[in-house]
């Protein structure tokens, strides 16, 4: 077990993309790239599986990426705009703060909304909690996007080693298995005329990370809300030089639309999609970004995560949900802090139920 940062990373002999990927969040550290997240990121090392951790505690307007406070507190605060709720959410905020609810260690975590989970063993799971709880004796430990359909072996190993899992958000999937059956939707077929239509093309990237930057933002921060994390040009300009990069143009080639196509094993996530949203909704952009991130991972041969959000959209095109859970491990912390973590996982996870239904997965 070892951890990196930036007095020791030159050691890591690895050379990939996902490595030089981390390498430069260390290097350079986390506001470098994204500009509402204040949180330390390390490298840590077990058994020759290099991946990130995210130390985090709270502050004001950090990206729900990095806070549970942001995650469950202020961003369905915003969603559900209603004025009965918002005293609760103040006072539960509080309460929180008080109890340093957002002092976490988030552990495989690449700074994206989607993360693949490696199959880590009980063992392992049980040598890097307890390297972890004794280096961060503050610190909950946590890892995102847990899914029991998606990777049964760390969702028995995380339980095994007494890890609580905290409901997060319906998330959507396509498996590498069904794509004829995929292809076969009706949505999916009228996508595929659309873009035969020859109004837009699609390219790899040609580094306009601005125009990058300002399309992610468009959508996810004023559409949605700030708590998404604002990802800036370095980020762009990082990650279009380490994967691959789609841009959606027009016949002009103005780019109208990006996403970024990353594999983990034999799963695609696209995370930072972005379009236009001056152009007319009827021109199917979103429509169209997504047909090409389930035709890069057929051409693959990978499974698609096609992350949460506009169920109803995704399950046409042939996605299956699922729930995904945040795993939390607090047995090392003081007896209050026990307590918040025990009481707010089992209200939550009542309510989350109730409100993700009702909401269509629009919440976290």
């Amino acid at each position: 077990m070892k951890l990196y940062d930036k007095s020791n990373i030159s050691e890591i002999n690895i050379c990939n993309n996902k490595i030089e990927y981390l390498k430069n969040l260390v290097n350079n550290g986390l506001k470098f790239y994204i500009d509402n997240c204040y949180a330390q990121i390390l490298i840590m090392k077990c058994d020759e599986i290099y991946f990130p951790l995210i130390i985090c505690d709270y502050a004001e307007k950090q990206t729900y990426l990095a806070s549970l406070i942001s995650s469950y507190i202020d961003y369905p605060k915003q969603m559900l705009n209603n004025k009965f709720f918002f005293l609760g959410f103040d006072i539960l905020k509080k309460i929180l703060k008080f109890g340093n609810f957002d002092k976490v260690v988030y552990i495989n975590h690449w700074l994206i909304s989607t993360n693949i989970q490696y199959s880590f063993s009980d063992e392992q799971i049980a040598k890097i909690t307890k390297f972890l709880k004794n280096k961060f004796p503050n610190h909950a430990l946590s890892f995102r996007n847990i899914a029991q359909e998606r990777n049964e072996i760390i969702f028995k190993s995380l339980k095994k080693n007494n890890y609580k899992f905290l409901i997060n958000r319906r998330s959507y999937f396509i498996d590498k298995n069904n794509f004829d059956t995929v292809y076969k939707k009706s949505s999916l077929k009228r996508d595929m005329r659309l873009y035969k239509k020859g109004k837009y093309k699609f390219s790899y990237n040609n580094k306009q990370w601005e125009k990058y930057t300002d399309l992610y933002r468009s959508l996810y921060i004023e559409k949605y809300t700030e708590l998404n994390p604002i990802y800036n040009k370095n980020f762009f300009k990082l990650c279009s030089s380490l994967f691959d990069f789609k841009n959606l143009s027009d016949n002009k080639n103005d780019i109208v639309g990006i996403y970024i196509p990353i594999r983990f094993g034999d799963t695609i996530v696209a995370p930072c999609l972005g379009y236009d949203r001056t152009v007319a909704p009827e021109e199917g952009l979103y429509r169209l970004l997504i047909l090409n991130v389930i035709n890069y991972a057929k051409q693959h041969n990978c499974s698609v995560n096609l992350s949460s959000g506009v169920g109803d959209f995704k399950q046409k095109r042939g996605a299956q949900p699922y729930w995904e859970y945040l795993a939390i491990y607090y047995s090392h912390l003081n007896i209050f802090r026990k307590l918040s973590y025990f009481l707010f996982i089992e209200i939550t996870n009542n309510i989350s139920f109730y409100l993700l239904k009702k909401f269509n997965s629009k919440l976290f």
